[in-house]
């Protein structure tokens, strides 16, 4: 089980580098949009609808570890928060994990993976 655990983490985190790498493309975690001639950044808004997993009697959240690695120009926040902030220009983009992400990760590693990805 432990094996499952680490493929799984190390699975997680190439996905997290690969997602802050495409979303941060050198402005430092921050979406860059052009309107009318000058250029105003905004935060990204996260959405963690995981419910996590139970491993050998231990919850895991692998949304939750991923988050954590994220600086001060990502903001954890609700559904509801993210979809009026980004419809109002406080957020440049939203990035939401399902619910079941972290079962699907773990599923990585059965006769059966389950794909598993994030809202962008």
């Amino acid at each position: 089980m432990k094996k499952i655990r680490n493929v799984a983490l190390l699975t997680v985190l190439i996905v997290s580098l690969v997602l802050l790498t495409a979303c941060s493309s050198g402005n430092e975690g921050f979406v860059e949009s052009r309107a009318t001639e000058r250029v105003v950044l905004t935060a990204i808004a996260v959405v963690n609808s995981d419910m996590g997993v139970e491993i050998d009697g231990e919850r895991i959240n692998y949304s939750a570890s991923i988050i954590e690695t994220l600086d001060a120009n990502f903001t954890l926040v609700s559904p509801a928060m993210a979809e009026s902030g980004f419809e109002s220009g406080a957020y440049g983009a939203v990035i939401t994990f399902p619910s079941d992400v972290s079962s699907r990760i773990v599923s990585f590693n059965t006769q059966h993976p389950c794909y598993t990805g994030l809202y962008i």
